[in-house]
């Protein structure tokens, strides 16, 4: 055989051994990664993972992931995801926890049936249609907030009662105070607004009553009621009908003063036009986190004045990853201040050192706040910050900043 030949034959032969590889589907071969389970072919997606998962009521969450890339002549729009579900971070992980696959090309998921006052964990996982499986263990976390327990207390049966004690004499606190001038001036105790107004007018309101504290409240009061001893000089002989008033006066302060009990949770309208660009946050420094997040919609608690000062407790709570958000303990507590057309956001800050942050704000009425907690250390303390946190809102969304 002459060199030619020779050459000629030895290159056939080396390509003939290529043909089996390429067609067996073992290896590499085709640019199949080994790490895909479904080995259907082709090239396996590029999926980055679950992107987050917020929740939307006391018993659901929303899901959210990115398209995966598909490779070879798979599309995006061919894609289909499996999204897993668990109640610790651990087992999230494992196949047992996968919860549902989605239709083609969808890209979110709404998880119902879910337990109140619960953190709940996900991680997706995208499928391509020849079988390929690009898995990860990136996983997000939503905290379910309580079943909302509405405000109690009504101005008419709880409140305005109280107005009937009577000195020795006979006289009542609503028999006088009547809104009529004469002995008792012009403070009208009758309904809910006319305490409100107090003295002064619907505009100008000069009342006792200082919304959403009920300490406060009963210290006026009691401030007013010594001013006017002629008038008042037949309690002072029996001191316990007016102490009789303070709890249940106080109470009714605390839940917002409100002629009736708030029925409905706070809300953050994410949708609305108006609050776009108005929640997020950023780095100050190498350690202090700065968010900003517009006020929510809690119509129904809002004070007689209109004026939003007090109305809400904003809790902000952060984690390094959304997996790792500490739900018991906020890294921030603010009261709402006045909202107005030149500032219609709130803003704080907190001391953080690593590199990404993970932030949530909920809010939270008066009725919530009219929950007392104990010590920390107190047995009863878990019952009642959920008792507490029963008047948080109701959704979520988190912040995500990386440096």
């Amino acid at each position: 055989m002459s060199p030619a030949s020779a050459s000629r034959t030895l290159a056939l032969i080396a390509l003939l051994a290529l043909v089996p590889a390429a067609c067996s589907g073992s290896g590499n071969a085709g640019g199949v990664n080994p790490g895909a389970t479904g080995l259907g072919g082709g090239i396996l997606p590029t999926f980055t993972g679950v992107a987050s998962a917020d929740a939307i009521s006391p018993t659901e969450a929303l899901v959210s992931w990115p398209d995966a890339i598909g490779g070879s002549a798979n599309s995006s729009a061919t894609m289909v995801y499996r999204v897993y579900r668990a109640f610790d971070q651990a087992s999230v992980l494992l196949p047992s926890a996968l919860i549902h696959e989605t239709d083609p090309g969808v890209t979110s998921y709404i998880d119902t049936g879910l337990p109140p006052f619960t953190t709940v964990f996900y991680r997706v996982e995208a499928v391509d249609s020849l079988g390929n499986v690009a898995t990860n263990e990136v996983i997000t976390s939503a905290r379910t907030p309580s079943v909302y327990a509405p405000g109690t207390i009504d101005y008419d049966t709880n409140v305005l009662p109280l107005w009937s004690t009577a000195d020795p004499a006979g006289n009542t606190c609503i028999g006088c105070h009547d809104g009529q001038s004469g002995l008792g001036g012009r403070l009208d105790l009758s309904t809910a607004e006319s305490v409100l107004i107090g003295v002064g007018t619907p505009s100008a309101p000069d009342s006792f009553v200082i919304a959403y504290d009920g300490e406060g409240t009963w210290n006026e009061f009691v401030a007013r009621f010594i001013l006017r001893p002629l008038e008042h000089g037949g309690y002072f002989t029996s001191p316990a009908g007016v102490l009789a008033i303070q709890q249940p006066l106080s109470d009714w302060v605390d839940q917002g003063a409100l002629a009736q009990p708030d029925g409905d949770p706070p809300v953050f309208e994410f949708d609305n036009i108006a609050n776009a660009g108005k929640y997020w946050g950023q780095f100050l420094d190498y350690q202090t986190v700065e968010v900003t997040w517009f006020h929510a919609s809690d119509p129904e608690s809002l004070p007689f004045t209109g004026n939003t000062a007090g109305q809400l407790e904003y809790h902000v709570y952060a984690g390094a990853t959304s997996a790792d958000i500490d739900w018991e303990n906020p890294v921030a507590v603010v009261m709402s201040p006045e909202k107005t057309p030149q500032n219609d956001t709130i803003t704080t800050t907190f001391t953080w050192t690593g590199d990404q942050v993970h932030i949530v704000v909920r809010a939270m009425d008066a009725a919530g706040r009219s929950v007392v907690l104990p010590d920390p250390g107190d047995p009863g303390y878990r019952d009642a910050l959920m008792a507490r946190w029963r008047n948080m809102s109701v959704n979520e969304r988190e912040i995500v900043l990386v440096r």
